[in-house]
């Protein structure tokens, strides 16, 4: 079965009046979704690559925790403007 990668909050997904958007499998991740992605993302962004790392170094590779709130806030404000419409 195929798992979404994400639902969609405005507008259609990968169908006409469907929910779902793109694809996530493992180390595949597909979507139709523009802008910035991984800049307005950063646990998607940390996901990918921790993903990297352990791949090439075959253990888990803690990253430093960053301050991400000014991410936070552009993705909120972005999402904002889609529930105001």
């Amino acid at each position: 079965m195929l798992t979404p990668f994400g639902k969609v909050l405005y507008g259609n997904g990968n169908k006409f009046e469907d929910e779902k958007e793109g694809f996530f499998m493992v180390n595949v991740i597909a979507t139709y979704l523009h802008g910035p992605l991984l800049a307005k993302n950063p646990d998607i962004t940390d996901y990918i690559i921790s993903y990297c790392l352990k791949r090439k170094y075959n253990e888990e590779i803690k990253l430093e925790n960053l301050n991400d709130e000014f991410e936070n806030m552009c993705r909120e404000q972005l999402l904002k403007r889609f529930i105001e419409k």
